[in-house]
């Protein structure tokens, strides 16, 4: 089970720099721009409960491997408003359920101007 959760792979491009260091007391500050890079330092820290959902899906389709992209649509107060499905190559609505319940309550990161939408392509494989 170990082995399928260090195989969890994002598709989307790794952020090339790196964000400037906080004090562990520090408040985090809410980034600005809905970059790839935002976003992904937005879901990152809740990579352990989407492996969660992975796992529970393969506790009843063992052999499940796929590819799930989720269309976020972000507000002007970095909240998501809507969640959908753009691919989802398992058969099983549970499973983006549990994903969506991940990604509904996220801090995502402030857009510049007017709310955007950002697909998330999440690759899933044992």
């Amino acid at each position: 089970a170990r082995q399928d959760a260090e195989k969890l792979n994002n598709d989307e491009q790794k952020p090339k720099s790196k964000q400037p260091s906080e004090s562990i007391a520090a408040p985090r500050k809410r980034l600005r721009g809905c970059t790839t890079a935002n976003v992904q330092a937005a879901v990152r820290p809740h990579r352990p409960d989407i492996i969660r959902c992975y796992r529970k899906l393969l506790s009843t389709q063992p052999r499940a491997t796929g590819r799930l992209s989720v269309e976020i649509h972000i507000d002007i107060s970095g909240r998501s408003k809507f969640l959908g499905v753009q691919t989802n190559t398992f058969n099983d609505e549970g499973f983006a359920a549990c994903i969506f319940d991940v990604l509904r309550p996220l801090d995502y990161p402030v857009p510049d101007s007017e709310p955007c939408v950002v697909v998330y392509p999440f690759s899933f494989q044992k």
